[in-house]
């Protein structure tokens, strides 16, 4: 009876140990500043391995990160084919941010696991203006606009796992 009792515990043991693969539980991007590809309407956070990348661009091509957008406006943006959000998890670290707007991608790293948006999740797009005044000389200030984009009612997906997210801050992007 013991050695039953020692084999069956033994099989649970290791029916439940961890095969190693990642179980994506969150996005873990609120310390990590908001970036912009240079030629591209891409915005991005990277944390060490995992990547947070949304494109904006219009149906027509159009940035939707520009002038058109009044300051205290707000733009929502249904998530498409166009406009995805994209978690990426990589091999090893993206030390190298730039390859990410590379338009052929380097071999390294690699994609070890990716989550996309589902369609018609809403991208928020809200526009602000900040003043700051120059240390250096009296009365000067300096203008940039601040892009707020929040991401709500989204669904991450990979394969059959999803993951779905009510709200969350994707950050800010200062345009001067």
């Amino acid at each position: 009876m013991k050695k039953i009792t020692l084999f069956a515990l033994t099989m649970m043991l290791a029916a439940s140990c961890d095969d190693g693969d990642l179980v994506f539980e969150s996005l873990n991007f609120e310390e990590v500043s908001m970036q912009k590809c240079e030629d591209k309407e891409l915005y991005y956070k990277v944390n060490d391995k995992e990547l947070l990348v949304v494109n904006l661009t219009s149906s027509t091509g159009e940035p939707l990160i520009n002038d058109n957008l009044q300051i205290g406006d707000e733009l929502e943006v249904l998530t498409s084919a166009t406009n995805q959000i994209i978690y990426r998890l990589y091999d090893s670290s993206l030390s190298n941010q730039n390859v990410l707007c590379a338009d052929v991608p380097p071999a390294n790293p690699q994609v070890v696991d990716e989550y996309v948006s589902e369609n018609n999740g809403s991208i928020m797009i809200y526009k602000q203006l900040q003043v700051n005044e120059s240390e250096s000389q009296n009365n000067q200030f300096a203008v940039a606009y601040n892009f707020s984009i929040l991401f709500k009612n989204i669904v991450l997906t990979s394969g059959e796992q999803q993951i779905k997210y009510p709200d969350y801050t994707f950050g800010t992007y200062q345009a001067e």
